[in-house]
């Protein structure tokens, strides 16, 4: 895990030759995965709850909840109900652990937060994601169709 990483003092290395996409959830053999999914998203809810600095969550916050809002949003439209409230029932359900553990961790938080602000960057999802996204769903096409009547 890179914030982990970060905030226990390593420096990521950036290389411009490089780039990896995450199209589809190619390595699963391609398409909707409820195993990726859930594991995936229960696992960002945890980073932020055991490691994200109380700066950064201040500050990017809002952020934050407007994309959990979007992405539960999202797998509700898709009829995945069952889905969203297993994420973050297991994800909630094992907080006071996740508590103890940000506390065991906060010296490394503190001592490094001001590197990790450094790696956040602005545009996180590639150009037109969440056009391409909306698109899943017939209530959202009107909004990013190019030829609006």
């Amino acid at each position: 895990m890179v914030v982990r990483a970060v905030l226990l003092g390593y420096r990521p290395l950036y290389l411009d030759q490089l780039l990896a996409l995450h199209e589809g959830q190619a390595s699963s053999g391609g398409g909707y995965n409820s195993f990726i999914a859930y594991h995936g998203l229960r696992n960002t809810l945890w980073m932020h709850i055991k490691l994200m600095p109380a700066g950064m969550l201040w500050r990017y916050g809002l952020v934050l909840l407007l994309a959990h809002v979007l992405m539960v949003g999202r797998h509700i439209l898709a009829g995945r109900f069952s889905l969203m409230w297993r994420v973050y029932r297991d994800a909630f359900g094992q907080f006071p652990e996740f508590m103890a553990e940000r506390k065991r961790f906060h010296p490394h938080v503190q001592s490094h937060s001001g590197a990790l602000s450094r790696y956040i960057t602005p545009r996180f999802y590639r150009k037109g994601y969440a056009g391409s996204v909306a698109q899943e769903h017939p209530i959202f096409k009107y909004f990013f169709s190019s030829s609006k009547q």
